[in-house]
């Protein structure tokens, strides 16, 4: 057990540290994708801090960033710190759903690489959808495996896991509908 938390360390260390450098980048470079404007857009009319239009958008990544600028944090930077959250939160809980299988070496190894794939890399913090999509998928096909391995109580937090993904981005419905 001790052995598996310094590689769960190693891992929420490392992808910090990647989360970080990817925000200094992104912060300098700015918002360049166009649908962020939408969902910030999305974010504002849900904080009641904007006028906003319609919602039309996957409302669960706006819904994070309203109540975060309802707090107070407000700015491009708040965008980007969010989805490196996601991307933080989706190589520890790859490491963790490799750890099910695979040896505590082979699971970090995983994790690093599912951490430095260049898809992965090229939108972790700028705002978009997909990687808060990814990483929600990932913990809840690793809670559905634990509820059907361990503990069935489980998939109380598997199925809305789930459905935050797909709230997030509707396509992890795809992923997701799968998990039994």
């Amino acid at each position: 057990m001790l052995y598996d938390r310094r590689f769960i360390s190693v891992v929420a260390i490392f992808s910090v540290f990647i989360a970080v450098i990817l925000v200094l980048i992104q912060s300098s470079i700015g918002i360049y994708y166009w649908d962020i404007f939408l969902y910030v857009n999305n974010a504002m009319k849900m904080a009641h801090l904007g006028p906003g239009d319609a919602l039309y958008l996957p409302p669960f990544f706006p819904a994070v960033l309203a109540l975060l600028f309802r707090l107070g944090f407000t700015g491009e930077i708040t965008v980007f710190a969010a989805a490196a959250a996601f991307y933080v939160a989706g190589i520890i809980g790859m490491y963790l759903l490799l750890q099910l299988r695979f040896s505590e070496m082979e699971s970090l190894a995983g994790a690093i690489s599912f951490a430095s794939f260049s898809l992965i890399l090229s939108w972790a913090a700028t705002g978009s959808l997909d990687v808060p999509a990814i990483s929600l998928s990932i913990w809840a096909v690793y809670l559905a495996l634990i509820a059907r391995r361990c503990d069935s109580r489980f998939y109380y937090l598997a199925f809305p896991v789930a459905m935050a993904a797909f709230l997030t981005r509707y396509t992890s419905g795809l992923c997701c509908s799968h998990l039994q």
